[in-house]
């Protein structure tokens, strides 16, 4: 086409029709008045200033196309109380322009007549003094187009209407007439005598809510976002219980040995006589015991270099601590109560059946006999008797030196003895139980002090204890090594689908982020608040899932400690590994975000509307 001479002069108020055949540029220079389109040569004035190339002098004005575009998940009246929170405006801009009766309806049950009024009302609401249209009646019928011509005539009153149209009917309603044709290489039009020129007026910042505020009621409005955000949530519950499944290994073993094994103690040999007060960090170590038949002499030297005489006391008795917070199954009973005395004895549930079976509350206050290194025959007062251990406590008691099968001495009966030089084997040997808090104290203790111990030919062990949960350390390490690496391919692949399916919505259904560009609000605000309501939505999910998973967790580890299903602890809390899964998961929705803002974003909002249209 060639070049086309074009002069004209705008008035501060009126309604000025663009018409002209199709492809003559009557959008084009609705565009470049809007700042939207930069032209080739010539110039714009306004205000006393001269624009080449690109005109941005103007800030107040509305932009109308054929296919108007709302806040869709928003009511009439909510879409207009965006533009401004006034509700005694709002009401009689919807009285004007006929729309009182539609204020609760969603802008896609209008028709193409009440949405046009409806855009045509928002534009009065925003104080603009310049209102562009763009084929405004195109798709509507004749009643309809005779209704719009007349309010934008009626709002030409107060400010100025730019029409571009093919519709004749226009030219009956406009107070000015400016004819395009493509055919003619020149052409002069000057309308109406120059008035002063209006000052630029800014759009309106009295909106209603925030744009944080409309993102959450977009999201909350579209179905497929919330079922996606269901299944994400799902799979981030499934990746956090693989974590807690597929811990460290070292992690794994302290957790399975404290929480399932319950075990607190070390097992300490020597061949001299120690105290408390001679080990490092003793104000660490709970209890000090002696193990009775792991140091007991076993009786007189024998006399002709054969045998012996049977020693007068008991070579084999089970002792264990009275202290509640130190023995761990303290509370494990059937009836009776833990030690509240000293000449005091525990039975284990198989020695009660074996005694009185199916009674054995009645042993309860009964007297046992001992004949104990030291102390000569005891009587002993049952105090209560154990219910019945699973496999997995029984360990504790096989730790101690004591097994389920017998009864359980206090040992503050033979307290007094720990000091006596005689009390030991015949090469010297005495065997002490070192109680802490719990596994992980005993196993730090052990690490910290390892070397304090072999300086001294001093044997510090787990003993027993160890075997049972070191059994399965290389199957903790296959767990973790596999695991773990899947768990995160799962929370990458969650990312990718959750953020696929908002780029899509965002594809057909995001014209509410080019709308509220178009209200006033910035596009840098708009990606700030989109990405702000993204990570908040991950973090809500995040949360939900980690509590879901630690109570999916939480129960299968009762179960399993009771029922023995497995016999290790199979999901163990990690904090490290807990914190980097919630820090990959958080980062990787951040990028994402970002990601699917550029589907949107890096246009105008008309260029993200016009495209939309085309789209659809």
């Amino acid at each position: 086409m060639p070049p086309i001479t074009f002069d004209c002069e705008f008035g501060e108020r009126g309604f000025y029709a663009v018409m002209g055949e199709s492809g003559c540029g009557k959008t084009t220079l609705l565009n470049i008045l809007a700042g939207l389109t930069p032209f080739d040569g010539g110039r714009v004035l306004y205000g006393g200033k001269e624009y080449l190339r690109c005109f941005d002098g103007l800030n107040g004005y509305d932009y109308i196309t054929q296919d108007s575009y709302f806040l869709d998940f928003l009511t009439v009246y909510e879409n207009l109380k965006a533009v401004r929170d006034d509700p005694e405006l709002i009401s009689g801009t919807l009285s004007r322009f006929g729309l009182e009766a539609l204020k609760d309806s969603f802008p896609p049950k209008l028709s193409g007549g009440e949405r046009q009024r409806l855009a045509l009302a928002r534009a009065v609401l925003s104080g603009s003094q310049v209102i562009f249209l763009d084929e405004p009646t195109a798709s509507l019928d004749g009643a309809n187009r005779t209704a719009v011509f007349g309010l934008l005539k009626g709002m030409s009153e107060t400010g100025l209407v730019i029409c571009a149209t093919h519709d004749g009917q226009a030219a009956e309603y406009a107070d000015n007439v400016v004819r395009l044709d493509k055919t003619r290489e020149g052409q002069s039009v000057n309308p109406a005598p120059r008035e002063e020129r209006f000052n630029s007026v800014a759009r309106t910042a009295e909106r209603g809510g925030s744009a944080y505020n409309y993102v959450k009621k977009w999201y909350a409005s579209a179905k497929y976002l919330r079922r996606a955000g269901k299944w994400f949530a799902v799979i981030m519950t499934a990746v956090f219980c693989v974590c807690m499944l597929a811990d460290l290994p070292s992690n794994k073993l302290s957790s399975t040995m404290d929480t399932l094994y319950a075990v607190n103690y070390l097992k300490l040999s020597t061949r001299e006589k120690v105290t408390v007060a001679d080990l490092p960090e003793n104000e660490r170590i709970k209890a000090f015991n002696i193990l009775y038949s792991g140091s007991v002499p076993s009786g007189p030297e024998p006399e002709d270099g054969i045998s012996g005489a049977s020693p007068a006391h008991q070579l084999v008795a089970y002792f264990i601590p009275d202290d509640p917070a130190v023995f761990r199954h303290s509370g494990s009973l059937e009836c009776g109560t833990f030690f509240t005395g000293k000449n005091q004895v525990m039975l284990s549930y198989e020695y009660a059946e074996n005694v009185s079976p199916g009674d054995h509350a009645a042993l309860v206050g009964t007297v046992i006999g001992e004949n104990l290194y030291g102390a000569g025959n005891v009587s002993l007062e049952v105090a209560g008797v154990f219910r019945k251990m699973n496999e997995n406590e029984q360990y504790y008691f096989g730790g101690l030196g004591a097994r389920t099968g017998h009864y359980f001495i206090n040992y503050k009966v033979i307290e007094p003895f720990d000091g006596d030089p005689d009390f030991c084997f015949e090469n010297g040997q005495r065997a002490y139980n070192l109680f802490f808090k719990n596994y992980r104290e005993a196993e730090n203790y052990l690490k910290r002090n390892g070397e304090f111990f072999r300086e001294r030919d001093w044997d510090l062990m787990f003993d027993y204890s160890l075997s049972v949960g070191g059994g399965y350390y290389e199957l903790f390490i296959v767990l973790c090594a596999v695991l773990l690496p899947l768990s995160l391919f799962a929370v990458l692949l969650a990312v990718i689908f959750s953020t696929a399916t908002f780029k899509t919505e965002l594809v057909y259904n995001g014209s509410f982020l080019s709308v509220l560009n178009y209200l006033g609000y910035p596009e840098k605000q708009l990606r700030k608040d989109f990405v702000a309501f993204r990570m908040r939505r991950a973090a809500i999910t995040v949360i939900i899932s980690l509590a879901l998973s630690a109570v999916l967790a939480v129960s299968f580890n009762l179960i399993n400690r009771s029922a023995v299903i497995v016999p290790f602890q199979v999901f163990t809390f990690n904090p490290v590994v807990l914190a980097c899964a919630v820090l990959i998961i958080l980062l990787s929705v951040f990028v994402a975000a970002l990601s699917a803002m550029r589907v949107v974003y890096g246009r105008t909002w008309y260029s993200n509307l016009t495209e939309e249209r085309d789209l659809l």
